[in-house]
């Protein structure tokens, strides 16, 4: 049984990704460029390749990501998956044939279904924004920690950690709302994609929900971003965040995604 390798640096592995990024490839491959130096220098990425595709492995303190291009769904690859992992295979509108085969592939392997969850699209507005000062400080980030586990549980697959957390402050990425009383109590992810910024998490404390705080945060974001395509993934079931983004102009764009996990999740 093999081993996943580390990645030391992004010079090695770009020649194999290219190799397996061919016509055919069935793949949930989205990291950018920036997103591939962050987990090379944090030493938290690990790649897998094999006759039947590539994987990547991002490893988390509780949950792992895991990013494949898969070009023989007949080679299985021989290679012990950490507990803990999990997988979100999405489809584009069209190829939800694709996203099939891929779910029944990592479903023999062993995982098994987490959530589904839709896309929203808002376009650009081109309107102009005063921006607000609420960007938390890279002190903040065990305070944002507990509400995100407190709001997703602690293994959730998008929780940020620490140095994801220190460049989404240098790079203007999160947002905070304080209470009253100075704690926290609503935190804003975003990430920027090549062409558009995409509502990573959103999250607001129990007992300060049903007060208009996820909608006052999430206008901050927006307005500080109008000249972009925001996007942002929803679970099905959330009736309630469905109603929300859709309510400030989001619209189902067709994209879709399953989450799959393998094994238990630790505590």
């Amino acid at each position: 049984m093999q081993k996943f390798e580390q990645v030391k640096s992004v010079a090695d592995i770009s020649g194999i990704l290219f190799a397996n990024m061919t016509p055919g490839t069935i793949s949930n491959h989205a990291m950018t460029a920036d997103e591939y130096h962050n987990e090379v220098a944090a030493g938290t990425l690990y790649f897998y390749n094999w006759d039947g595709g590539l994987l990547f492995l991002r490893k988390r303190k509780r949950c792992n990501q895991l990013t494949y291009c898969l070009n023989d769904l007949h080679i299985l690859p021989d290679i012990t998956i950490p507990n803990s992992t999990f997988v979100d295979i999405t489809s584009r509108p069209g190829a939800e044939d694709k996203a099939q085969q891929a779910v029944e592939y990592w479903t023999s392997l062993g995982f098994t279904f987490s959530a589904n969850h839709i896309r929203l699209t808002k376009s650009p507005t081109l309107l102009h924004s005063t921006p607000i000062r609420c960007h938390p400080k890279k002190t903040d980030y065990a305070e944002c920690e507990e509400l995100l586990e407190a709001c997703f549980g602690k293994n959730a697959g998008y929780l940020p950690t620490q140095w994801e957390f220190e460049n989404d402050v240098e790079n203007g990425m999160a947002l905070r709302l304080f209470d009253i009383m100075g704690g926290i109590c609503a935190f804003l992810r975003g990430v920027q994609h090549n062409n558009a910024v995409e509502i990573r998490l959103l999250a607001v404390r129990e007992d300060r929900r049903g007060r208009g705080n996820a909608r006052h945060i999430m206008s901050i974001f927006l307005g500080a971003h109008t000249d972009k395509k925001i996007i942002v993934w929803v679970d099905n079931n959330n009736e309630a965040a469905l109603k929300l983004y859709k309510s400030v102009g989001f619209d189902n764009d067709g994209w879709r995604s399953t989450m799959l996990t393998n094994n238990t999740l630790k505590e």
